[in-house]
């Protein structure tokens, strides 16, 4: 009598969420040296090779965001399939996202009017994005903002959320581990002091609400907004910044005064005949004290308007007319 064998199905291969996932010490370690040693990098001045390659900043953003996502992906434990939320919980985890983003906001709008109060000079902008909004560089800008509210948040989510607090909180307690993630978090957003203890309160929330939710759906979500109103803030800051009055100069912000370190050719400076090396001392009498005084001052102006500069040069003032331009015309 001839036996018949009869096989078994092989099994599906175990599905997880990321919330479930798991990394080797190993793997934890060695990606979060290779963080920090990507932030440490820069506390170097790379002002000089971004002049010389302007896009290369946006490669500087773009790469490591990539790796952010790679990288937890790669190194996860073996053999367990990631699993995704099912479309039926996305209304639910979309309504929750929208209220969180909601909540946040009106805290930023709060806190910031309080310091604002206290302290006039106060800001959450950090100067990095006035400089965008400032750059010639309009489309780089655009492009960038866009990889900020879109691709990004899934990259940072992944690693932060993800990767970080999953390995951290295999490790300690959760309530360290969620303050230790975060202020990783905030660290790495570390454009100014204000922004990036903002950036850590806000890894916090995402936090909370990732171990609440047990999904990466919703503080991908929350990011996503996060970071399209802060895209949206930036455009219109370039909106302004193109009607803005200019003399097509450039000073040294470390200078005691308003020295001019360099001119566009053709520019209201060249044209009126002012040279590097000049320092503007007033304008239309009104006493200009440094760089940033300079600023203020100008923006008191309007584009296309005539002034009488009182600057000084190799030891004498004199007074030199010269014609605002718009900042937009003057970078096409």
């Amino acid at each position: 009598m001839t036996s018949v064998t009869i096989e078994q199905p092989l099994a599906a291969p175990e599905r997880v969420s990321f919330y479930e996932s798991h990394w080797k010490l190993i793997w934890f370690v060695v990606g979060l040296i290779g963080l920090l040693s990507w932030r440490l990098a820069f506390l170097f001045d790379w002002s000089a090779v971004v002049r010389a390659a302007p896009y290369l900043s946006i490669a500087l953003v773009v790469l490591p965001q990539l790796c952010f996502l790679v990288y937890p992906l790669l190194t996860r434990e073996p053999n367990r399939a990631l699993s995704f939320p099912a479309l039926a919980r996305w209304p639910a985890e979309f309504l929750i996202a929208a209220g969180t983003i909601f909540l946040i906001f009106t805290t930023l709008i709060v806190v910031n009017v309080v310091l604002k109060w206290l302290l006039p000079d106060f800001t959450f902008t950090p100067p990095v994005f006035s400089d965008m909004a400032k750059s010639g560089r309009v489309w780089a800008v655009v492009a960038l903002m866009v990889f900020a509210f879109t691709a990004a948040p899934i990259c940072e989510e992944v690693f932060f959320r993800g990767f970080l607090q999953n390995s951290f909180r295999a490790r300690m307690p959760l309530v360290v581990a969620a303050l230790l993630q975060s202020l990783i978090f905030g660290f790495v957003h570390s454009y100014s002091l204000p922004h990036s203890l903002a950036a850590a309160g806000l890894g916090l929330a995402l936090t909370a609400i990732y171990e609440w939710r047990k999904t990466l759906l919703t503080p991908i979500l929350i990011h996503m907004g996060n970071n399209f109103i802060a895209a949206l803030g930036v455009m219109l800051m370039m909106l302004v910044a193109a009607e803005s009055p200019v003399l097509g100069i450039t000073c040294d912000p470390a200078d005691a005064r308003a020295t001019i370190r360099s001119m566009i050719p053709g520019g209201p400076a060249d044209k009126a005949g002012l040279q590097v090396g000049d320092v503007i001392v007033a304008i239309n009498d009104k006493p200009v004290r440094n760089h940033a005084h300079l600023l203020k001052v100008t923006q008191q102006h309007r584009a296309w308007e005539k002034v009488t500069l009182t600057i000084e040069r190799d030891g004498q003032e004199q007074e030199i007319s010269a014609v605002f331009q718009r900042r937009g015309d003057l970078q096409k």
